[in-house]
């Protein structure tokens, strides 16, 4: 906790600057580039695989989540496709290059210095694909809504720095994949969270219907839904 001493931290329902959002994707492009598919990740206990947030369980909170939500028609519509589409991404991504990953990436566990981003709450870290930190980010914690055009923005820029740090055999196109993909699985956020974390006091209503709203919105941007 020294390290983050005299870093700024901004709470995630006011969500991140352009600047702030650019400069996190920069730093955990660095943490995945470090641990590209190390052998060792696989072998470290206490790291499952492949275990973004509650994904699984997403099947059996939809029904809770359409009685707190409140969602249109057609987000309803759309949000019922998941339990088709959640399995066979993955199990595609599984078979993907994979690295650490914070897995619950978002400005409450971000903290910036002048010349340095830390990450704390490496609780939910898992061994995966490194875009689900990148869609965490994005979808989760900006301040304003993205556009399209933003996302790929920041998609090349996680992606460059990446192929900076020496990653190899990762080829913009199946990057790109995976990050439309790791969006789809943000979706599955609020669905196992949202309302449970409604109940827990006024901020965490606040937040619930924040990170809903911000990943809807984003995996329209993109075409997801």
């Amino acid at each position: 906790m020294e390290e983050i001493k005299n870093a700024r931290n901004i709470d995630q329902v006011r969500g991140l600057s352009w600047n702030d959002l650019r400069a996190a994707v920069l730093a955990i492009a660095q943490v995945h580039a470090q641990f590209w598919n190390s052998p060792s990740l696989k072998k470290a206990k206490g790291l499952p695989l492949h275990l973004y947030m509650r994904a699984h369980e997403l099947k059996k909170n939809l029904p809770r989540f359409f009685r707190w939500a409140r969602l249109s028609d057609e987000n309803q519509d759309l949000f019922s496709t998941l339990p088709n589409r959640i399995p066979s991404v993955l199990t595609r991504l599984k078979k993907r290059p994979f690295t650490l990953v914070h897995g619950d990436l978002r400005s409450d566990n971000i903290f910036f210095q002048r010349k340095a981003v830390r990450f704390i709450d490496w609780g939910l870290s898992f061994v995966g694909c490194p875009a689900f930190d990148l869609a965490r980010v994005a979808g989760g914690s900006s301040q304003k809504p993205l556009t399209l055009i933003q996302h790929v923005e920041l998609f090349n820029l996680w992606h460059h720095e990446l192929l900076r740090q020496k990653v190899r055999n990762y080829p913009s196109h199946e990057a790109w994949q995976d990050y439309r993909d790791t969006v789809l699985l943000t979706l599955t956020i609020p669905v196992t969270n949202a309302p449970t974390l409604a109940k827990f006091s006024t901020r965490g209503r606040e937040m619930a219907r924040v990170i809903t709203t911000r990943f809807i919105f984003a995996s329209h941007e993109l075409g997801i839904l």
